[in-house]
């Protein structure tokens, strides 16, 4: 082999190496964890802590549901009610402080009855949908 032919071939095999190293180097981190959470079934994105609790008064407007902040920062939540026998939407933002309890039910407008659907949203959290039983 001549000396030209192996600095040619020492060029392309650089090359060629460079080149895979930069595919393997290029990739997002939001890709690479939105593919492991593929394969392992999990989200990215942490769970809101958010718990809820159904207290039926007794008074016969249904139940009131209770929202509970789990965590010891302060969360302005988004909730969404859906009726859906009644075709009622509503969406009202929610205000916790670290631990802090808040009441929807018939004394802020709303009478929770049994089948539907409430959603808790917090930016940059998995949406968390519960169902009164």
């Amino acid at each position: 082999m001549t000396s030209r032919f192996k600095v040619g071939v020492a060029l392309l095999v650089g090359v060629v190496v460079g080149a895979l190293g930069y595919a393997v180097m290029d990739r997002r981190p939001s890709e690479t964890q939105a593919e492991s959470a593929q394969v392992s079934g999990k989200s990215p994105l942490p769970e809101i802590p958010i718990s809820l609790n159904y207290v039926d008064r007794g008074s016969g407007n249904g139940y009131t549901v209770q929202f509970h902040n789990q965590s010891q920062k302060h969360l302005a939540v988004l909730v969404e009610l859906e009726n859906k026998t009644f075709g009622q939407r509503q969406s009202l933002p929610l205000q916790l402080a670290p631990g802090q309890m808040a009441e929807i039910g018939a004394a802020q407008g709303w009478t929770f009855v049994s089948g539907e659907v409430v959603s808790v949203k917090l930016d940059g959290h998995l949406t968390r949908t519960f169902q009164i039983p």
